[in-house]
């Protein structure tokens, strides 16, 4: 009968324990950990959607900068059709040409305005590296196009032949004797009086009145003209 009663209390306490366990996991408090994991699990938006940076508070919406036009190159002159000239030059990259009734035309390129001549008669043009040079009907000389070394700036007075080298030019005067004007170093003619002059990359050859041939120009650039011989024409 003792053993009985001892089974029955013993199995009453274990019942009690029990329900206490069962009560106490009921009424546990959340853990921060768990919280935690929780909060992160719950979704703050639709499934579907999703945040851009320009929507994500913080982010400032990128300002789209459009890109600039493309500069558009100034148009080439061409070759006029039906015309006739009297006198043609070439220089790095365009032609000029006097036509029969006096005035000038240009084509090829043009970026420094080297085939945009001034109005006017002419009775001869030379196309240099990217300017140009024309001897007016009364003597006087006009230039136009890159002035970097004042190539297209040239002197008063009046002139018989003018030459555009690449840039210098170089002009026989109406007493004979050469001017040049533009990059230095190519612009020291000899003294004398000279029949014609032609202007080059870095040097200048002249014709004197004798027939014999004087060169200048940058050092290693000018070489001597032979000596003892006499000549009617001369190019640089």
């Amino acid at each position: 009968m003792l053993v009985m009663r001892n089974h029955q209390l013993l199995a009453a306490i274990l019942l009690g324990l029990t329900l206490l366990a069962l009560a106490g996991c009921r009424e546990a408090p959340s853990t921060p950990e768990a919280t935690e994991v929780a909060a992160t699990a719950t979704p703050t938006a639709d499934a579907g959607a999703s945040l851009q940076p320009t929507d994500t508070p913080g982010f400032p919406k990128p300002t789209v900068t459009p890109l600039p036009p493309v500069p558009t190159q100034p148009a080439k002159p061409k070759l006029p059709s039906g015309e006739t000239f009297v006198s043609v030059s070439s220089g790095a990259l365009h032609t000029c040409g006097v036509r029969s009734h006096g005035t000038v035309v240009c084509w090829g390129d043009n970026d420094e305005g080297q085939s945009e001549p001034p109005r006017g008669a002419f009775t001869s043009v030379s196309a240099g590296g990217r300017h140009t040079c024309g001897l007016r009907t009364n003597g006087a000389v006009a230039c136009w196009g890159y002035n970097s070394d004042g190539q297209a700036s040239p002197p008063d007075g009046l002139f018989t032949s003018i030459s555009a080298g690449e840039d210098h030019n170089c002009g026989v005067r109406v007493d004979g004797s050469i001017a040049c004007w533009g990059a230095t170093g190519e612009h020291a003619p000899p003294d004398g009086t000279f029949q014609s002059v032609s202007a080059g990359d870095s040097h200048t050859c002249g014709l004197r009145d004798d027939g014999s041939v004087a060169c200048w120009g940058v050092d290693g650039h000018s070489p001597a003209a032979p000596q003892g011989d006499t000549y009617v024409y001369v190019s640089a």
